[in-house]
């Protein structure tokens, strides 16, 4: 993998892998990969969140939590103005799809707090 760019989501979806197969550093070691290199994208903070969440690592799975939240409301706020002034219908279609990623994110960061009673703080 070091030899060749890739991309966050090909990163993301490494890292889930091993997070699902349980291997946490492996997936710790792709989620940080992913933030260096792609600090603006949600998702990476988020597996990175569910990684220490996993290991026990509560406070700190909050802190990267937190930040995958802000970074998705973000991103949402960005893509609907992008989706609202965009001059061409395919470039509309894109960033209505980024959109939803970015709400589907969001989503998941509330369901993962939800879990962890922090709604209720």
């Amino acid at each position: 993998m070091d030899r060749v760019a890739i991309s966050a989501i090909q990163y993301e979806v490494v890292a889930l892998v091993y997070y699902e197969t349980g291997q946490l550093e492996k997936a710790a070691d792709l989620s940080e990969r992913c933030i260096s290199t792609y600090n603006a994208i949600p998702d990476c903070h988020l597996t990175m969140a569910r990684v220490l969440l996993a290991r026990g690592r509560r406070v700190e799975g909050i802190e990267a939590l937190t930040r995958a939240k802000r970074l998705a409301e973000a991103c949402i706020d960005h893509e609907v103005i992008e989706a609202r002034t965009a001059s061409k219908p395919r470039v509309k279609r894109y960033h209505e799809a980024r959109l939803e990623d970015c709400r589907s994110t969001l989503g998941l960061c509330s369901s993962i707090e939800t879990d962890l009673g922090l709604d209720a703080e």
